[in-house]
């Protein structure tokens, strides 16, 4: 029977391409599939993306195959905290957030926030690149101590390991970044040396789709020590606030009423404003928009601008959508 098999789309973690290409199936590339174990027959069958006849009775099937980069991402460890104390209230302690990234310049001074989602890399904005990034630092959560730690009721105390402080090595902006549209406003920074994972150091989770959760019933959450560009303000404690998500058309309202000629299209997102300006401004600049689905965070978006009207008006933020780059992202690990 050769019925016609319809192409199908790869997700952005793969790429279609024949079947002794693909580096996890080497070791069968060679053999009769009859020989393979049932599951291995199975999840290539799922993975076949096209075939293309050579011959009569020759045919080359193409399949979804990992891309090189999807293997530096830990699903599955990647987006869990170590403690279930989940501090309530909107300061952070040590271990609740063990992905957030502080970018620094040469002088010493934090510019950006950043999250980590592979050993050796950053996501971030493209806007933060206007102060050169010197170095990043990973496992921080209140900058006015030394080691972070957290007392219980008890009596106890538990200590997180000092902070990483890692050189960049590569700034990565998205190659159709536009400062004054404010448009795909994402970038990847390589460290110089991976870090090192521990209970306050771990990477979060890329929205791909083993762990994507329901996102429509979700609410998503902005931590950050509030690192902006022309700002002064910031805390020494790693904060974090819940925030509604606003659809795109009131956001663009909004930001029309703002004497602002930027729009948002459906790369980007918009959350926060409403009433509780408090909320509004907990963010640095390229650090995240995250939510919680099962059992792991995911990140969302990337704080592009917007975030930095703190208390003035309750306008939402603009964030750039994780999941529109996931191609670039995965494209660009190496």
């Amino acid at each position: 029977s050769s019925a016609q098999f319809l192409p199908k789309k790869c997700s952005p973690d793969r790429i279609c391409i024949p079947f002794k290409d693909c580096a996890d199936y080497r070791s069968y590339a060679g053999t009769s599939s009859k020989k393979w174990p049932k599951e291995v027959q199975n999840e290539v069958k799922s993975l076949i993306c096209d075939v293309e006849h050579q011959a009569p009775g020759k045919k080359l099937y193409k399949i979804c195959c990992l891309k090189a980069g999807r293997h530096l991402l830990d699903m599955e460890n990647c987006g869990k905290q170590v403690t279930n104390r989940i501090a309530h209230g909107k300061v952070a302690t040590a271990f609740q957030f063990p992905w957030m990234a502080l970018l620094r310049g040469r002088d010493g001074k934090f510019h950006c926030g950043g999250t980590l989602i592979a050993q050796r890399y950053v996501l971030t904005a493209a806007h933060c690149r206007r102060k050169p990034v010197y170095s990043v630092r990973l496992g921080e959560t209140d900058l006015s101590t030394p080691i972070d730690c957290i007392k219980y009721i008890d009596g106890e105390e538990e200590c997180a390991e000092p902070p990483q402080d890692i050189l960049a090595e590569k700034f990565i902006k998205h190659p159709k970044y536009s400062p004054s549209q404010k448009k795909n406003d994402i970038a990847l920074i390589k460290l110089a040396s991976p870090a090192l994972l521990n209970d306050n150091v771990r990477p979060i989770c890329l929205p791909l789709e083993e762990v994507l959760g329901n996102i429509a019933q979700t609410k998503m959450l902005v931590s950050g020590w509030g690192f902006t560009e022309n700002d002064t303000e910031f805390s020494n404690q790693l904060r974090f606030a819940y925030v509604p998500i606003v659809d795109p058309r009131q956001c663009n309202e909004s930001l029309a009423l703002s004497s602002n000629v930027l729009t948002v299209d459906e790369s980007q997102l918009c959350a926060g404003g409403g009433n509780d300006k408090a909320d509004n401004c907990q963010g640095d600049s390229g650090g995240p928009l995250k939510y919680f689905g099962n059992g792991k965070y995911v990140i969302h978006g990337v704080v592009s601008f917007g975030q930095a009207t703190c208390g003035v008006v309750s306008e939402p933020g603009v964030y750039t959508k994780v999941e529109h780059y996931l191609e670039w992202i995965i494209d660009n690990l190496q």
